[in-house]
């Protein structure tokens, strides 16, 4: 008399969903981790964290979520993103001014010294939308050391700004980099955003840069923010 065995007449499970990079399941396949070489072990444990993250909360935290984004100006991802990473919600946004914010004017167009600086298309309607957040304007502009701008112009600027936006720049920091240093970024320090995170009493968790370029980003890194953001991406330039 056979033995009974438990896995003779065992029904094979339906076949789940594969990965679109991974070869189809063959017969005898038990949905496991691929064993092929080419495949990394940290890939397929990634995508697999990643999609349980991922996974569709309720549609009243989808709602609320949706909502909360579109007050700061952020895509629902953008916004997910912050939670997901440290588990607070943002509220704190930085604007880099120089190649973000406004654009400077060549000096033979003829412009006034307080004219020389102009609002880049779509930052007047982008900044006017924002609701319930904090708003801060920082840079270190270079044009200033080469003297197409002076500190006075560029407050100026941030000031008229402000007005045009319904006042919703909460404070801003306006500084020139000494002209003996040997390369001249015109763009924010770390230092500049922490200290007015400090007097704000504002956590970095809660905090985003939205800058034009590399410098910008290493600029977040340094400061510790949640989130660094593309100006071309955050007003549509793209």
């Amino acid at each position: 008399m056979r033995p009974f065995s438990r896995h003779r007449n065992r029904i094979p499970r339906p076949w789940r969903r594969q990965d679109p990079i991974l070869p189809p399941a063959t017969i005898g396949h038990n949905q496991g981790p691929p064993l092929d070489p080419a495949t990394s072990w940290n890939a397929f444990a990634w995508r697999k964290a990643h999609k349980a993250a991922w996974k569709t909360p309720p549609i009243e935290v989808v709602r609320r979520r949706v909502c909360r984004a579109a007050d700061l100006g952020l895509s629902y991802a953008d916004y997910t993103a912050v939670i997901l990473d440290r588990g607070t919600f943002l509220h704190v946004l930085f604007f880099d001014l120089g190649g973000t914010l406004a654009g400077v004017r060549r000096a033979d167009s003829g412009a006034e010294p307080a004219r020389r600086l102009a609002p880049l298309p779509g930052v007047v309607e982008k900044l006017s939308r924002l609701k319930d957040c904090e708003v801060f304007v920082v840079a270190d502009l270079a044009e200033m050391a080469a003297g197409l701008i002076t500190a006075a112009d560029a407050r100026a600027f941030v000031e008229e700004l402000n007005r045009r936006c319904n006042a919703v720049i909460t404070d801003y920091r306006i500084g020139m980099e000494p002209s003996n240093l040997p390369r001249a970024t015109g763009k924010p320090r770390a230092k500049t955003v922490i200290d007015l995170l400090t007097a704000h009493k504002l956590s970095p968790s809660a905090a985003a840069l939205i800058g034009d370029s590399d410098s910008d980003r290493s600029c977040a890194m340094a400061a510790r923010l949640a989130r660094f953001i593309w100006a071309r991406s955050y007003f549509g330039w793209a």
